[in-house]
């Protein structure tokens, strides 16, 4: 598949469980994921007790469960914004390296963003980086093409907060990107749903808030990003 090819794009909508089971034709995609409930998604393999249910089950808050691997993912219908992107195999931006294939969505992202006004931004071209609580929280760590905004002027590696976080799952035919990233880091949520922060020691934002802007301009930026990159 040539880089003119279209990209399809638009909106789904339902709770998270049912956005994460949603199928999609094997063909370049950008889709707006619209949680109508606030929820944690776990990892694939991510233990169930690595969230309070009970918390959750007080404040309205599904628990649902993501066939791709890493920690827990909030979703939120307001607070967070959600987007899927779609790859089929053959596309001038597939690559059969897992890892590397991430890079292209995270620069994208990167694109976007840094034109919405959010400097300093980096994308991780490296290895997964593991932290105390990446394994049950996916914005503690620092994943392959996920991208990151540089804390001090000295643009350490070392002093980065999580932007935008991607995780990937693949069929035969297509590579899913599951983006995620946050107009607001809701920190008592985060405390009271992840039972390895609950004593309140580790209460700062794991994620730098992205500009409060319409989705449907995100959505059409991702497009243009995508398609000029795979020229």
């Amino acid at each position: 598949m040539n880089g003119s090819s279209a990209w399809m794009h638009g909106v789904r909508d339902g709770d998270a469980a049912e956005l994460h089971a949603m199928e999609f034709s094997a063909g370049r995609g950008v889709w707006l994921m619209r949680p109508k409930r606030p929820a944690f998604v776990l990892g694939s393999s991510q233990s169930a007790d690595d969230i309070d249910v009970n918390f959750c089950a007080a404040r309205g808050i599904d628990v649902a469960r993501r066939r791709s691997g890493g920690g827990a993912v909030f979703v939120h219908p307001t607070e967070s914004v959600w987007v899927d992107v779609t790859i089929p195999r053959g596309d001038a931006l597939w690559l059969d390296d897992v890892g590397r294939a991430m890079h292209v969505v995270g620069r994208a992202w990167s694109e976007v963003l840094d034109g919405m006004g959010m400097k300093n931004l980096v994308v991780n071209e490296g290895p997964f980086v593991a932290t105390e609580f990446s394994k049950q929280l996916c914005f503690a760590g620092r994943g392959s093409g996920e991208v990151f905004r540089v804390d001090d002027e000295g643009n350490s590696r070392d002093a980065m907060t999580k932007v935008i976080g991607i995780s990937q799952r693949r069929t035969r035919d297509v590579a899913r990107f599951q983006c995620i990233g946050y107009f607001a880091w809701n920190i008592e949520v985060h405390v009271g749903a992840i039972t390895s922060l609950s004593d309140g020691s580790n209460d700062r934002p794991f994620a730098a808030p992205i500009p409060l802007v319409a989705t449907s301009d995100l959505l059409d930026g991702l497009v243009t990003a995508l398609a000029r990159l795979s020229r």
